[in-house]
């Protein structure tokens, strides 16, 4: 009935009545699950082995296939009978077939066996391979998709609706209306229903988490009911969080990479273009962020803020970096003339770069960029992995420079060089002494002796005690976070002379020695080390390098590089002698081992620090955060006119709750801006929740924690139709609440029914579960409670899980009419067939010996 000018909707007609489209667009969605969770690189893999299979059966063709053939046309001719035939030919392919098998594993097999170490035999895209050999399409360059956004993505949507229409048109023209298809008509219905309700639900599905905050808590310990909180922050979608002042807006940011470094260098370091590109491989990040929608506040704190949209009116904002495993903290780079001129010289630091390169076959690549700080106790010393530290220091006294030279007792991991001036006809002591806990020395003939207390690898290793309450840090002002390996002894003077004392020993920084004197009253205090012994520590647990710049010259005030300083150097093994380190300056390499060396590079008489994302080494990497954000940081353009500058923000959390890392960056009208990245913020319609009360609960023998569960005020609608009761969730019992339909004012009643009747069907339901909870808190007020102090033990804050399960109802029903139909169309039709096959059968027989009975009687 089609016109003839309508053939084209006649020709998709056809096409989408045929089963073999339905099977093709399975298939289809078959295959995007398995590129799901499938790595790109094994997939890759498909044509090399295809290629595989395409030789081997061609070698079981020509070896095997063709000569049975042959034999069976030679017998054919000879007049062999049929049985015989058959037993030849077939034993004849068999055993020809495992001999065709057999020869090309040995050699052909060989030749195309692909080897990574060399590169040779056969392999396509034998790099695109191996890159990605753990990395799935979604985490591609380019893709950057989670798991859920993967499934949610319209490619899948395209084909399940094509499906649904497929399914549609093919049941209403192929499937004839009547009873006993009625299984096949609801197994039909069920699958479009269910195909639907998961269309519905990847569109509508949201997952995220909040934080509850408890109240302030009464004398006995209890805390009162906390804020409300009518929104969750989401676990996908991500936002840049800005201020202006009091109030922060949150907007949206679609795109954000996940998985991979875009323009690391975006700053323009000179220099780190190359250690740039070795993480992001020349990918660059560049779109605009969009402005906010004005929406209703949520709460007091919460982000709209037609302020801050006013204010920023003629700002623009780009995203235009991003590193997925990154720590951003302070990187130093050099001061240009001005910067020296107009800043504090103590705020500018001369500064010493080096590349830590690690050798991969023929190739060299850059895995760290240290920095040494020589004027700073903190920054001079650097861990280079592999059980090495590098010291680099400026202007290092002899004395200390030729106690690290010192040969010590082979083996020995911990030594110490001391010396006791003569005194009188007392001769003086020198000597190497080789530490070891309960390690008695005396010295020499100077009545001096030295008791070997511990030896510790840092100066937070040493444990304090209620007998000994003396902070063991060094307290010297320029100190400050400055660590080192330290040694303890007890030094027992002459008789007559003072009370023995210990005395901590620096590796690091003999020059702040201390010994710890005991008083009348068992008090004590530290004081400067007694020059009387001096001592010096050598660790040699680990393998030992130390630098020193002997001398530079620099013009004052200048931004230009000073002078290339003498450099000297001592390399000490772990447990061996030290040996001088030869004709050092920058550009020299310094050996650490077969895989690893250490390059010097620029130095600068001035550096200034500015926020850079320092990338986490792929090894120290949390694979469960990955794709997260967690450990994520994004690089933001703030312009107005022809202003512009980059910031690095790190990840929040919980942006509203966290106030404290936001950065702030000032405009050049003098406004100060915050920002923040952090996860988007999706509000609960018409809900909210309190913190009433939180119990840890455990097992009554001991061991892990039997179930964690708050207790919760939930407030459900608005108005005068709000409503609140009493709920708790844990880890084992989840939260379940269904938000009521909430009637409108503003539209007629009609529309009213409508949603409500909407909302039956398919109810506004969020679902909470115990996801995380405050553990020092409670410990904290555990304690008071064993002191008395409380009654009861209580947390400051709770982490709850939110989801939500849209078209979930619609779903179910979809699987309950496939579930119903199937029997129906399986079981139910065929006898309802068999019945009417049956009944026509009989009418037929009747009407035959009606027919013949007619005859006989016509024919008397």
């Amino acid at each position: 009935f089609f016109p003839p000018a309508l053939w084209p909707v006649k020709a998709i007609l056809r096409a989408f009545s045929t089963v073999p489209l339905a099977i093709f667009l399975l298939v289809c969605v078959a295959f995007y699950g398995t590129l799901a969770s499938v790595p790109i690189g094994i997939i890759a893999l498909a044509p090399t082995f295809f290629i595989y299979l395409l030789t081997l059966v061609f070698a079981q063709m020509i070896l095997a296939t063709f000569p049975v053939v042959m034999l069976v046309n030679l017998m054919n001719r000879s007049n062999v009978p049929r049985g015989a035939r058959f037993g030849i030919a077939f034993l004849s392919l068999l055993g020809l077939t495992v001999l065709s098998i057999w020869l090309w594993h040995h050699f052909a097999w060989p030749v195309m066996r692909y080897n990574k170490s060399d590169g040779s035999g056969l392999r396509l895209f034998a790099d695109f391979v191996e890159k990605n050999k753990a990395i799935t399409i979604r985490r591609i360059p380019g893709m950057e998709m989670s798991e859920l956004e993967f499934y949610g993505w319209w490619p899948l949507k395209v084909i399940l609706i094509t499906f649904v229409a497929n399914m549609v048109i093919t049941t209403a023209r192929r499937i004839e209306f009547v009873f006993p298809n009625i299984g096949v008509l609801t197994v039909h219905t069920g699958i479009v229903t269910l195909a639907l309700g998961s269309m519905y639900y990847s569109s509508l599905k949201q997952e995220g988490d909040m934080l509850l905050e408890a109240g302030a808590v009464d004398s006995q310990g209890k805390p009162t009911i906390g804020k409300p909180e009518s929104a969750f922050y989401d676990n996908t979608r991500v936002a840049l969080w800005v201020s202006t002042g009091n109030s922060w807006q949150q907007r949206p940011l679609r795109g954000v990479p996940r998985y991979n470094d875009y323009n690391l260098n975006v700053l323009g370091f000179p220099g780190l273009d190359d250690w740039a590109a070795s993480f992001d491989e020349g990918r660059r990040l560049g779109f605009v962020v969009p402005e906010p929608k004005p929406r209703k506040k949520a709460n007091a704190g919460d982000a709209d803020s037609g302020e801050s949209r006013n204010a920023l009116s003629d700002v623009q904002f780009r995203v235009v970096g991003y590193a997925p495993f990154a720590e951003v903290g302070p990187w130093w780079v050099q001061a240009s003339a001005d910067e020296i001129r107009a800043t504090n010289p103590r705020q500018l630091l001369p500064l010493r770069n080096a590349e830590l390169l690690m050798q991969s076959g023929t190739v060299s690549q850059v895995a760290q960029r240290p920095q040494f700080f020589p004027t700073l106790p903190a920054g001079r010393v650097q861990q280079l992995g592999m059980g090495s530290e590098l010291e680099y220091t400026r202007g290092m006294t002899e004395q200390r420079w030729a106690d690290l030279a010192e040969p010590t007792e082979a083996g020995a991991m911990h030594s110490m060089v001391v010396d006791v001036p003569a005194r009188g006809s007392v001769p003086a002591f020198h000597g190497v002494l080789t530490l070891t806990a309960g390690a008695k020395f005396p010295l020499g003939a100077t009545g001096y002796s030295m008791d070997v207390l511990q030896v510790y690898p840092s100066l937070l290793a040493i444990p304090t005690s209620a007998e000994i309450k003396i902070d063991f840090r060094i307290s010297t002002p320029g100190y400050e976070n400055a660590d080192t390996s330290a040694a303890i002894v007890k030094i027992n003077p002459p008789p007559g002379r003072e009370s023995p004392y210990l005395r901590l020993v620096y590796h690091r920084f003999p020059d702040q020695n201390e010994d710890v004197v005991a008083h009348h009253g068992g008090n004590l205090s530290k004081r400067k080390a007694n020059p009387e012994v001096r001592t010096s520590y050598i660790n040699a647990s680990t393998s030992q390098y130390y630098i020193d710049e002997v001398a530079e010259s620099a013009a004052p005030g200048s931004s230009s590089a000073p002078a290339e300083p003498t450099l000297r150097g001592i390399f000490r093994a772990k447990g061996g002698q030290a040996t001088p380190i030869k004709d050092l300056r920058t550009g020299s390499t310094i050996v650490l081992g077969p895989m690893a060396s250490l390059r010097l590079t620029d130095r600068w008489a001035h550096s200034k620090p500015v926020e850079y994302p320092i990338p986490t080494p792929e090894n120290q990497r949390d694979n469960k955060k990955l794709g997260t954000h967690e450990n994520a940081a994004l690089a933001v353009e703030v312009s107005t006119g022809e202003w512009s500058k980059v910031i690095w923000l790190p990840y929040v959390q919980y942006a509203l709750s966290q106030p404290q890392y936001a950065r702030s960056i000032r405009l050049p009208d003098g406004m100060p801006v915050l920002l923040m990245f952090g996860r988007y913020m999706r509000m609960l319609p018409n809900l909210q929740l309190q913190l009433a009360d939180f119990e840890m609960i455990s097992h009554d023998f001991g061991g892990p924690t039997q179930d964690f569960r708050s207790e919760l005020l939930v407030k459900k609608g608005v108005g005068e139709q709000q409503s609140e009761e009493m709920r708790h969730t844990s880890l084992n019992d989840p939260l379940l609440v269904t938000v009521p339909f909430q009637n409108r004012k503003d539209v007629p009643g009609v529309i009213n029914a409508i949603g409500r009747a909407v909302s039956t069907v398919i109810p506004t339901q969020y679902k909470f579960s115990q996801a995380g909870w405050d553990p020092e808190g409670w410990n904290e007020s555990q304690a008071k409670v064993e002191q008395g102090l409380l009654s009861r033990p209580s947390a400051r804050w709770t982490i709850l899980g939110v989801g939500n399960n849209p078209g979930i109802y619609i779903i179910a029903v979809g699987a309950c009419m496939m579930v119903l139909g199937i029997p129906w169309a399986f079981y139910v039709k065929p006898l309802i067939m068999q019945r009417r096959k049956k009944k026509i059968q009989r009418e037929l027989a009747e009407e035959a010996k009606t027919r013949k009975t007619d005859e006989t009687g016509a024919t008397a």
